[in-house]
């Protein structure tokens, strides 16, 4: 076994102030929303756009209901 130490050019990507960044392919409704963004080799800051984190709040808020709405329902073949 070998143990190697290099030097890499890490590239972040930073909301502005107010805002939270997602992944553009991904929709609205089920996207993950961050401050920060480490992009990987082949990953460009084209792919991401940005919400303000108010909208970010109320997306998430709404997702959360509807997952726990989701879970009150009964399994198939369950009354």
């Amino acid at each position: 076994m070998e143990c190697k130490t290099t030097t890499v050019d890490l590239r972040v990507l930073e909301a502005t102030p107010g805002h939270r960044l997602y992944r553009k392919d991904e929709p609205l409704e089920t996207a993950y929303f961050t401050g920060r963004v480490y992009l990987g080799t082949g990953d460009s800051a084209d792919n991401y756009a940005e919400i303000t984190e108010e909208k970010a709040a109320a997306m998430e808020a709404a997702r959360a209901e509807k997952e726990a709405v989701g879970t009150d329902e009964p399994e198939q073949g369950e009354e």
